[in-house]
């Protein structure tokens, strides 16, 4: 996650004030910080409100300035493409490669694109060319493949059907690809929402359609129509960290069920797959001032809910990985029937003691949404680095039924395909160009 590679970060408070926050545990050194405030930053300075603020989507300041950890950047990823046929060989398959040390893999996700057929992708950062037949495999060109739709097809051309390949068996295909079209590998596509933008339209979904409008592809410019457009209140867009093994297994199955979750009973894939390594916040456990360590980041929660499902027993507390859950994909038309899909998404996720990220579409009741967070410590934080002038996470993130069952999206008074056109009418035409990214992402979900 991002802000593991943040050694300290200054906030602007809520009642003006600036504060810099770091973490104890933070190996980067703050003594030679950029500004007169951050350089009097100290390892475990203001530790509660530099994890509190994660998750917490700015209702505990602003940041205006942080230090990031850097590494060595390389020429290329090794890309590992290992196939699975099955949602369990899958999660095992991401858990073991995860656990492999530094400098073995640097990167992992996966793909499911069915319950019996998907891929699992490692990462390794090298300066060479590895790739068997040494080629150099591109993402962020126009005439490139989109990540997703290059996965399967290296699966499915290079190695045999899934039902023939023996658990742990398979043997990788290996690419060689350059850093930067690694790190943006599912830029072109928004990682696979694409497909439903030339479905919606009717535009045939071929691979020179896909060259001519690469410039509607990118993930900037499809979020900015998603929410322009209106498309927002009608497709899932949702991130659920689950406990690994079975509970994550159920979540996939129940998703694969439930009706409205796609456009048919069973087409909610492809799902994304990404680990998480769990850090289990002790009660108790204070930073150097006093005050309870916490978090609203997913990897951090306690959830109190109570186990009410079988998969949910299976979940060992002491196991340290959690499995990222990316479901996007059509929801149903009827802003009702959106609605209670959500919301029978929120309530088996808390059934099988996952939590989502609250970026999202948030449908929890007020009780419901602070029976999983904490809210005493969340108060408290607040209160402490005067906050309680900034509106509260649950009122931020949560979504107003009237705006929900009038339509929600800013284009949607125009007519229901009026407004989705206006919307895409406002994007710019133009190449989208990858930044620089700095900074590593232990075990990253991109």
């Amino acid at each position: 996650m991002f802000h593991e590679a943040v050694g300290w970060v200054e906030i602007v408070k809520g009642d003006g004030g600036v504060v810099v926050a770091s973490s104890s545990s933070s190996s980067s050194s703050s003594s030679s910080a950029a500004g007169g405030s951050a350089k009097q930053a100290r390892d475990g300075d203001a530790e509660d409100l530099f994890h509190g603020a994660a998750g917490t989507m700015g209702t505990l300041g602003i940041t205006t300035l942080l230090e990031l950890r850097l590494i060595e950047a390389r020429a290329f990823v090794e890309v590992s493409y290992w196939p699975v046929s099955s949602v369990h060989e899958a999660v095992e398959t991401v858990r073991s490669q995860a656990g492999r040390p530094p400098g073995e893999v640097d990167y992992v996700d996966a793909i499911l694109f069915s319950t019996d057929r998907g891929v699992v992708v490692t990462g390794r950062l090298t300066d060479t060319i590895t790739a068997p037949d040494g080629r150099i495999q591109r993402f962020t060109r126009a005439r490139d493949p989109w990540f997703y739709l290059h996965a399967e097809e290296v699966v499915s051309k290079s190695l045999p059907p899934p039902s023939t390949i023996t658990a742990g068996a398979a043997v990788p295909v290996i690419e060689t690809v350059p850093l930067t079209d690694y790190l943006f590998r599912y830029d072109r596509g928004a990682f696979w929402t694409g497909f439903y933008a030339f479905k919606y339209f009717r535009v045939p979904f071929t691979a020179a359609m896909r060259w001519l409008l690469d410039g509607f592809m990118h993930t900037r410019v499809m979020y900015h129509a998603l929410h322009r457009s209106g498309f927002a209140q009608r497709y899932i867009i949702q991130d659920l960290a689950l406990p690994h093994g079975a509970a994550a297994e159920e979540f996939v199955e129940f998703v694969r069920q439930e009706e409205g979750v796609g456009d048919r009973v069973g087409e909610c894939f492809p799902l994304w797959l990404c680990p998480l390594r769990l850090q289990r916040r002790e009660r108790g456990r204070g930073s150097r001032s006093g005050t309870d360590l916490g978090s609203m980041h997913p990897k951090w929660v306690l959830n109190s809910a109570p186990e009410s499902s079988s998969a949910t027993a299976a979940a060992s507390q002491s196991d340290q990985m959690q499995i990222n859950v990316g479901l996007w994909c059509p929801g149903p038309s009827s802003s009702d029937a959106f609605v209670t899909v959500n919301r029978a998404i929120e309530q088996k996720v808390r059934a099988l003691r996952g939590t989502k990220w609250l970026y999202a579409h948030t449908y929890y009741t007020e009780e419901e949404f602070w029976d999983i967070y904490d809210r005493r410590w969340y108060e408290g934080l607040r209160e402490k680095y005067g906050a309680t002038y900034l509106p509260d996470v649950y009122e931020k993130v949560r979504v107003k039924m009237q705006e929900q069952a009038a339509g929600g999206g800013e284009g949607d008074g125009e007519g229901p395909v009026l407004g989705r056109l206006t919307g895409l009418s406002l994007i710019h035409i133009r190449p989208c160009r990858p930044s620089t990214l700095c900074g590593p992402r232990r075990l990253p979900c991109s």
